[in-house]
């Protein structure tokens, strides 16, 4: 883990409206020592003929007041400085800072004042500190100073701060996702903040400002027995040691499958892990490390048992429904779905933004429309229908029947919303949104209704795919699935990120999660990483294969087979990290 700071211009102080810290990791309680060959390592720089502005001794001291800023906030670790005339070097369990011609081996940039190298260690996703290295660029002017930037010289002590931060665990609020504007010395560029900010101060005081104890196990999890597609979790408990919610704890879960080998859980970081809408795949062995910088505690194993259920093709997709940002050109929303029959079906196709606003979408695109079209290979590409304002249409009255017979809420106050009711035979269909009027970019939503009476296994409504962008907040990429008959069925839900790129699709989003809800709201399944665990990834690649889905050339993208019982689902798919970027959002139906 690397980090820089850069040059800039006199940086405006802005004002503090919120804290932007955006803490990760922190040291074990104690002292943390650095050694620091910045006056008499091998690549000294020479100080200013008059001496340092600020009277420091020398370059040493100016690290040993760096250091010293931090230690009241982080009050349970104490920044010790011991001067050297070694080298820094990486991977020797020692935090050296001095100056360097180059960051390890790779080249500073022309704007790049210094670098800070952490490593971190510990069970699965470590966040204890264990090495950090600061390396200051001496090709750039140094001195000591206080106040506003001088042109032409830097002034080291507010740099080394600025570094010192990165090593207790401290990243830049301004490269945040989404970006924090505050004041404070840990954001990117160098500005005339010369010591700590509130902000600073509180980042630090998270994690740092409460004493540490090892975790102590007091609630294990337990083992159960539970049906398939029914609902069962496994949670720990702690006494003493971290708050739950502290930042520099960690819970680490570990799971082996019958007769294979234990594997830790990527993208499970939490005291709880839920398992909604059970499977098969979840019966096995579970147990947790929880991790804080002082200490680890294992709980005790816990055994999940699954009676499966058999699958039945008389359930179907009734209803099929997206939620995302409509945007322009390559950030619009996107819908494809699937239709499988011996006959047409009618099928009610909605694309709704200001409809939204009543449910508390405050961002909804003030005008949309959309465009259908069959894309089916071999099939001359053609438009099947297109609307604006659905309450301008001739068929306006039994459009709002159609509303009613389909269960959907009605769209009086949405005029400008549209809809169509289209007879369809087997293919293969895009609806593309658009900004209708001039609108600005906005949430807007695509539902999907076959009105067919003849329901059965062979016409059905049966494929959905989404692609559009993903930011944060209320504009994740959303989608809902209607399962109605009797039993339970299986089926492929996937998120997509930089696979895109491969098909021409730029700004993709490079880490998707899926969170799978039922209509109550209940979390039932949160994915991240497909291969994750890794006794799946072979029954994963042959479900893509019989879906006919493409497969994926991203590890972080994600992907869940579940069977599912009758009922309302929705789907949400976001940025790991509040990563924001093109996504697609595909759910298959399986025989």
């Amino acid at each position: 883990m690397r980090e820089r700071l850069i040059i800039g211009g006199i940086s405006l102080l802005l004002p503090h409206l919120a804290f932007g810290y955006d803490a990760m990791r922190s040291w074990p309680s104690g002292d943390v020592r650095f050694t620091v060959a910045l006056e008499g390592g091998p690549n000294k720089v020479t100080r200013p003929s008059g001496g340092l502005s600020d009277g420091s001794a020398n370059w040493d001291t100016v690290a040993a007041d760096a250091a010293a800023a931090w230690n009241v906030p982080a009050n349970r670790i104490e920044i010790l400085t011991t001067s050297s005339t070694s080298a820094p070097a990486q991977g020797n369990n020692r935090n050296d800072i001095g100056f360097s011609d180059d960051a390890f081996g790779e080249p500073f940039g022309d704007r790049t004042l210094a670098v800070t190298f952490s490593n971190v260690g510990g069970i699965g996703n470590p966040i204890r500190m264990v090495e950090a290295d600061i390396l200051v660029n001496r090709k750039q002017s140094w001195d000591s100073y206080r106040g506003r930037q001088r042109a032409g010289v830097f002034d080291l002590r507010r740099i080394l701060i600025h570094e010192m931060g990165h090593a207790i665990g401290l990243d830049h609020p301004d490269e945040a996702a989404p970006p924090q504007q505050v004041d404070a010395v840990m954001n990117s560029v160098a500005g005339d903040r010369d010591s700590l900010a509130p902000d600073d101060i509180a980042g630090a005081t998270l994690l740092y400002g409460v004493p540490l104890s090892p975790p102590a196990i007091a609630i294990q999890p337990a083992s159960s027995f539970v049906e398939e597609t029914g609902t069962t979790q496994l949670s720990v408990g702690l006494t003493g040691g971290t708050p739950p919610s502290s930042p520099t704890l960690a819970y680490n879960w570990f799971f082996t499958p019958p007769g294979g080998s234990e594997e830790w859980l990527f993208g499970q970081p939490e005291a709880t892990i839920a398992l909604g809408a059970a499977q098969r795949y979840d019966a096995g062995v579970y147990r947790v490390a929880v991790e804080n910088p002082d200490g680890v505690a294992i709980s005790n194993s816990a055994t999940v048992s699954i009676n499966p259920v058999s699958s039945s093709q008389d359930l179907r997709l009734y209803n099929l429904s997206t939620r995302g940002l409509a945007g322009r050109d390559n950030n619009s929303l996107v819908v494809g779905f699937a239709v499988r029959s011996t006959s047409t079906r009618r099928v009610l196709v909605r694309a709704i933004s200001q409809g939204l606003v009543p449910f508390g979408v405050q961002n909804a695109a003030t005008d949309v429309s959309f465009t259908l079209r069959r894309i089916d290979s071999g099939h001359a590409d053609g438009v099947v229908a297109s609307n604006n304002d659905w309450s301008a249409s001739a068929q306006k009255d039994s459009l709002a029947q159609a509303f009613r017979d389909a269960g959907a809420f009605p769209l009086e106050n949405a005029p400008k919303d549209a809809a169509v009711v289209v007879e369809l035979t087997q293919g293969n269909y895009t609806a593309t949104v658009e900004l209708a009027g001039g609108a600005d970019p906005g949430v807007a939503m695509v539902e999907i209704y076959d009105l067919s009476s003849q329901q059965d296994r062979q016409n059905r409504l049966y494929n959905l795919s989404t692609r559009g962008f993903v930011n944060t907040g209320s504009e994740l990429l959303i989608g809902g699935l209607a399962v109605r008959g009797t039993g339970a069925r299986n089926y492929l839900i996937r998120a997509g990120g930089d696979t895109l790129q491969t098909f021409g699709v730029t700004s993709t989003l490079d880490d998707p999660t899926i969170r799978v809800f039922d209509e109550a709201g209940n979390l039932l399944r949160y994915s991240d990483d497909w291969d994750s665990p890794e006794f799946l990834q072979e029954s994963l690649r042959s479900t893509f294969q019989s879906a006919g889905a493409f497969m994926f050339t991203d590890r972080q993208e994600t992907a869940l087979r579940l069977k599912l019982k009758p009922g309302n689902y929705t789907l949400q798919v976001a940025g790991l990290n509040k990563g924001t970027g093109n996504a697609i959002l595909e759910i298959y139906e399986l025989d």
